[in-house]
């Protein structure tokens, strides 16, 4: 997805492009709320990466509240295919509960399909960058991968 400023709004005023198209890409995705949000953080004086190292600490706050590890088999397989099937939940060792906790902090989000996906394009990067940063050695049902 492209940004294309709206000139319509004060919010887009006074974003650069590149600004605009690295937070669509790795921050917001579609959501024109948090899209307003990151406009209005940058013209505050707010750098990308000082946004970035907010949300990333804002979810890891959520993450310790929700209390399940980043390596959870639904967050591995999520990050692998960009969704987890509804039926999936009981093979994934989801409870009502966490699933529950997970939908209420905005980590993942349940579409109309019967899948869950990631609540956005900043929670799905962040858990791209948790299972890049440690080389996970595993498949799912644990097993050593041949990598």
């Amino acid at each position: 997805m492209r940004f294309t400023p709206c000139h319509r709004c004060d919010a887009c005023a006074g974003v650069s492009r590149n600004d605009a198209e690295l937070a669509v890409a790795n921050l917001t995705g579609g959501l024109f709320a948090a899209l307003d949000n990151f406009a209005e953080a940058l013209l505050l004086g707010f750098t990308y990466q000082q946004l970035l190292e907010e949300m990333d600490r804002g979810l890891r706050k959520k993450m310790n509240t929700v209390d399940v590890s980043a390596f959870h088999a639904v967050f591995r397989e999520c990050a692998r295919d960009g969704f987890v099937p509804l039926s999936r939940t009981d093979d994934l060792r989801m409870t009502q509960g966490l699933v529950d906790r997970l939908l209420a902090k905005n980590i993942l989000s349940m579409r109309p399909n019967s899948t869950y996906t990631f609540h956005d394009r900043h929670v799905a990067n962040w858990f791209r960058r948790q299972h890049a940063a440690t080389r996970w050695p595993f498949t799912w049902p644990l097993t050593r991968s041949a990598a």
